[in-house]
């Protein structure tokens, strides 16, 4: 190989590292900015209103720890001082009534405000690592675009809820969500596997519209003790 030909293979190489540099920066391919509200209509029985009974866990792959765990689950623990300014985790904030602003805060992260309980989430596109510590209510973000689709693998969440009647997730859980825009509309599947609890991957999906620019109700939360530790009593 002569030197010119080492030339535009160093060239070619150098492009299409470039290349695979950009499609990988947080806006290279589909503008998700913007403010989103959610369209509660998939699993709305679950979503709203009373929400979900304990003992239904009708479409999850639950094993056999996993329901033990979900029939001990007491409702009065919200109650608990500590946990009830808690925040929904990851694996089920994207179900409650979010809206969100996503933007791009760097060329490598897409940065998601949500309204609800006033939390943040992260997604990075620059492959980092989880940089160790506690794990977090919104765990760990990366993402990567596969064509026009924002894909999200979110793991490190602190143990938490699927649905919120004592449904569990590990902190070994792992979510992958999938991002998919039609003009006004965004759909979000997301995927959790968790051999601790889950027999199989656990999936749903939840829709989003674009909304006009909205101020953030704030979320101010002081945990308030009674005297039996439950209201009522």
């Amino acid at each position: 190989m002569n030197i010119t030909q080492r030339s535009r293979c160093a060239l070619a190489a150098g492009i299409g590292l470039a290349a695979l540099v950009a499609a990988n920066s947080a806006s290279a391919q589909q503008d998700f900015s913007g403010y989103w509200e959610p369209l509660i209509h998939e699993d709305a029985r679950y979503r709203g209103g009373e929400g979900a009974h304990k003992g239904d866990y009708s479409g999850i792959p639950l094993n056999a720890e996993g329901r033990r765990v979900a029939d001990a689950w007491d409702p009065d623990e919200y109650y608990i001082p500590e946990l009830q300014c808690a925040p929904h985790g990851a694996a089920y904030i994207m179900r409650g009534p979010v809206r969100f602003h996503l933007d791009y805060e760097d060329d490598d992260t897409l940065l998601m405000r949500m309204e609800l309980q006033e939390q943040e989430r992260r997604f990075y596109f620059d492959g980092r690592e989880w940089p160790s510590g506690e794990l977090e209510w919104q765990g760990h973000s990366t993402a990567r675009w596969d064509g026009e689709t924002l894909t999200v693998v979110t793991t490190h969440m602190r143990p938490r809820y699927l649905r919120r009647n004592g449904v569990p997730h590990s902190e070994n859980a792992v979510m992958t969500e999938h991002y998919v825009r039609h003009g006004d509309y965004l759909t979000v599947i997301a995927i959790v596997e968790d051999p601790q609890y889950l027999t199989g991957p656990f999936v749903r999906s939840s829709t989003f519209v674009r909304t006009d620019p909205f101020e953030f109700i704030p979320y101010p939360c002081e945990p308030i003790i009674w005297p039996n530790g439950v209201p009522g009593v």
